[in-house]
């Protein structure tokens, strides 16, 4: 039996009216950010992962390089590494034959992915000198897994998974024993979703509940708390149902609604009520993931909409009722200019404030870096 503990009101729509005299965030006026560059890429055959980040202000991403061998072979070496702008450690120098997910990683420096190995998949977990296997597919119930995880200071890796029964759920293990945070066979949630984890064990994720509805749980100790409900076919919860978590148990996550003006709308708290960030009735438009700290404040890649046609976008951090914009196309950057933003999503903000995200420059460069706030 699955323990759900409702919130204390829903979200859609019904809470609608219950936020409203919360009024959307307003953009500031912008502080000096430094710009720490982490790594970058000049050539075709070399390929950079987008970048998340610790508190710790340490970066971890990856780089692929493809070399011909000749009749019509390749080989793909990829390189995961943790950096803090200075100093750069290797996690793992191997061939993945098809390629590895996103990146997680935690305070202590462990930086876990999911990779697939030709014939199977498994979830890895190091920190330089060796890695240790989360979950396989060569071992019962696990078929494949989502390319989407998270990992926390305890070595604790949240994932989902497709299972070989034809069941699908999502999953929480450290090495050896696996635990189970839920399987759609129970009959209550169903549904693959990307989970966030924190140091405390609670996971959220974004999941199909009952009937048709879309729903954002925490989960902790074997109990579901229901933070967000959508009860209906149309619309959703977010960009991939991503949901980005911190150390109070606050969430974070896009909604896509059915009611216009304001059909897409970015939520930050907890069952205990939630907040507007920022919607689409002004001059922002559409929304990737979030990330939210331990201070509240979130950060968020959006698409600027001033004339009714997308123009430009922007990583922006909300404290409170305020935007601050930190970076967007068309700003000069490392000797260039921004043309494209790539940003991480929940794993991309922590809690001094700092900012990873990737940028495709006017000079034909992509690469990552780190915002840096400098102090008032």
């Amino acid at each position: 039996m699955i323990l759900v503990r409702r919130a204390t009101f829903l979200v859609f729509p019904m809470a609608l009216a219950m936020v409203g005299s919360v009024r959307p965030a307003k953009t500031g006026e912008a502080p000096t950010y430094t710009f720490v560059r982490l790594a970058q890429s000049e050539t075709e055959n070399v390929s950079i992962g987008y970048p998340v980040l610790n508190n710790q202000g340490q970066a971890a991403t990856y780089l692929t390089t493809t070399r011909e061998l000749g009749n019509g072979r390749v080989r793909t070496l990829t390189t995961i590494v943790r950096t803090d702008g200075v100093r750069r450690r290797v996690i793992a120098r191997r061939v993945f034959p098809n390629g590895i997910g996103d990146l997680s990683i935690n305070d202590r420096g462990d930086v876990a992915f999911p990779a697939s190995l030709g014939n199977y998949e498994e979830i890895l977990r190091g920190r330089g000198g060796g890695l240790t296997r989360v979950a396989s597919t060569r071992r019962n119930p696990f078929e494949f897994f989502t390319f989407g995880l998270q990992v926390n200071t305890q070595g604790q890796v949240a994932f989902g998974a497709d299972l070989d029964n034809g069941d699908e759920g999502l999953f929480v293990g450290k090495g050896r024993a696996i635990t189970t945070v839920y399987r759609a066979s129970q009959g209550l949630i169903n549904g693959n979703p990307k989970p966030a984890i924190n140091d405390r064990g609670q996971v959220a994720f974004a999941a199909w509940y009952g009937k048709g509805s879309e729903a954002v749980f925490r989960w902790q100790d074997g109990a579901f708390t229901q933070i967000a409900e959508y009860p209906g076919a149309s619309g959703g919860l977010g960009v991939s149902g991503e949901v980005a978590l911190n150390e109070n148990g606050e969430v974070a996550f896009v909604a896509l609604l059915d009611s216009a003006p304001d059909n897409e709308v970015l939520f930050a708290g907890d069952e205990k009520g939630l907040r507007r960030v920022a919607d689409d009735t002004g001059p922002l438009d559409t929304f990737e993931p979030p990330a939210i700290n331990d201070s509240g404040q979130v950060a968020f890649l959006a698409g600027l909409d001033p004339d009714g046609e997308a123009l430009s976008e922007s990583i922006f951090v909300a404290t409170g009722e305020v935007l601050t914009p930190v970076i967007r196309t068309g700003d000069p950057l490392d000797g260039s200019t921004v043309v494209d933003l790539v940003f991480a999503g929940r794993e991309a903000f922590n809690n001094g404030g700092q900012v990873a995200f990737g940028a495709y420059l006017a000079d034909g460069r992509f690469a990552v870096y780190r915002a840096d706030p400098k102090p008032d």
